[in-house]
This record gives structure tokens, sequence and C-alpha cells, in this order.
């Protein structure tokens, strides 16, 4: 069983590499077992780290993490939608505003209300009932 990596330690391996240590040196240094597992670590928060930078950059949040939870890629979420994959892409970017049609399919397939389809975050939609 591996110890948990705290966010220091994360910070430690990534400046280390950055010095020019080796993933051998690195894991001797910091005693985390061996050359794959700090490289396996290292990898996990690259990983991590793009899902959020991807995520920021969804105009449709609610919808892309019911998506994730639900384990749907925009292919098969779009055939569960009845629309075209690159329309759902494009929707869920921002290029294109979501259309009744769209927000109705969504909120249809997946139990979410056309607020939560439509609205940018949980925090837009508390402001427009007045909760927040």
């Amino acid at each position: 069983m591996h110890r948990k990596i705290d966010d220091g330690t994360i910070l430690k391996i990534c400046q280390m590499r950055l010095d020019g240590y080796t993933y051998e040196d690195i894991s001797v240094a910091l005693s985390l077992g061996s050359r794959q597992r700090t490289h396996q670590i290292l990898e996990q928060r690259i990983m991590k780290s793009k899902m959020l930078e991807r995520e920021q950059q969804i105009a449709l949040p609610n919808v892309y993490r019911w998506m994730r939870k639900n384990g749907y890629g925009i292919t098969s979420f779009a055939c569960l939608i009845g629309m075209s994959a690159p329309t759902v892409t494009t929707l869920l970017k921002g290029k294109r505003k979501p259309s009744l049609r769209f927000a109705g399919a969504v909120s249809a397939a997946t139990g979410l209300t056309l607020e939560q389809v439509i609205s940018p975050n949980d925090e837009s939609i508390a402001m427009m009932r007045g909760e927040a």
C-alpha cells in the first residue's frame, strides 16, 4: 500500500525534475519506493491538472460534470441526446449558445433542470433564484 502524497511532496518532485534529477534520485531522496512509483505520481498529477484546465474551459460545466460522472464521452452523450458530436462539442466549449431543443434534450436525458443545463455554474443558479 502506498502512502498518500501531499501537495508539498508533489512540488518537491516537480522542482527536482526541473533541476535535472532522475526519477530514481527523487524516489530515493523522498522515500517514494521506486522510480516507477515516482513517475506514476507525477503523471497522475499532470493528468489531474489537465482535467481541471479542460473543465475551466467548458461553458456548460454542469452538463460536462454529469457526463464525466456517468461515464459519457462526447460521442456517446451526443447519441444519447440525439445530436451530432461536433454540435455537442461546440456547445460545451461555448462557441454557440445552447438552443431550447438542446437544453430540453439534455434535461430529459440527464435529469438536470433547464437552469442547470444552461447555467455556467451552480452559483449562477443560486443568483438567478435570489439565494446568493
